[in-house]
């Protein structure tokens, strides 16, 4: 499997990995510049490029390379499994690369492919932490609620996504309808490369939900 893995980042089109997941890029001559993928390099003036042909990207700054695993993985916010599977798709589902079902199956959205279809799959919600007739001191990133008439109610801002609503398979179906959605949006006001992507997303969710059906079969 390490082999595989190998493999597969040697493989990848850093190019095709970056227009996928939707990263803005500016070409100079030969060179396509960027912000640094790195969470750990406040990146806000391009000092990142890449080629044609090439498997990675290379900071100036960091004085490092990024290979495309790692540019899914820090920009979807995936684990390396979940970034290996959409890698996979990218590359054309070689036969090579063999995972297991449970990681062919997985399915998550990329930033990009969410806005595509009009989906916003995480973001915070305000949770209960107590309630009682007295003020007590906040903790980081609570509050209390503005609109109580009685007593206070202690709230906490939370990071949430649809994971901590619904199973993979129901998210691939609420993904299905929302593709297909945004695709017939886009393709009665002639916007093609907006329906060709909304379509690509509608394909790979109702691909992972194929299989789904086949082991539960």
């Amino acid at each position: 499997m390490e082999s595989q893995m190998k493999r597969l980042k040697e493989e990848a089109d850093i190019k095709t990995v970056v227009d996928a997941l939707g990263i803005p890029v500016e070409r100079k001559g030969m060179n396509y510049f960027l912000c640094c993928p790195s969470p750990e390099h406040d990146d806000t003036n391009p000092s990142a490029y890449f080629k044609d042909g090439w498997n990675n990207i290379y900071c100036n700054s960091c004085c490092r390379a990024f290979k495309a695993l790692d540019v899914i993985m820090m920009t979807a916010g995936w684990d390396i499994k979940e970034a290996a599977n959409y890698l996979w798709e990218l590359e054309g589902c070689p036969d090579w690369f063999v995972a297991s079902e449970e990681e062919r199956m997985s399915f998550s959205l990329t930033p990009q492919e969410a806005r595509t279809i009009g989906l916003r799959p995480s973001g915070e919600a305000a949770c209960c932490v107590s309630y009682g007739d007295m003020k007590r001191p906040l903790r980081l990133n609570e509050h209390y609620a503005p609109h109580v008439t009685y007593g206070y109610l202690k709230v906490k801002n939370t990071r949430v996504s649809w994971k901590d609503f619904m199973s993979e398979q129901e998210f691939a179906g609420l993904v299905i309808r929302k593709a297909a959605e945004a695709a017939e949006t886009y393709r009665r006001y002639g916007m093609k490369r907006e329906t060709d992507q909304a379509i690509a997303v509608l394909r790979r969710a109702a691909k992972a939900r194929q299989a789904w059906e086949r082991l539960s079969a």
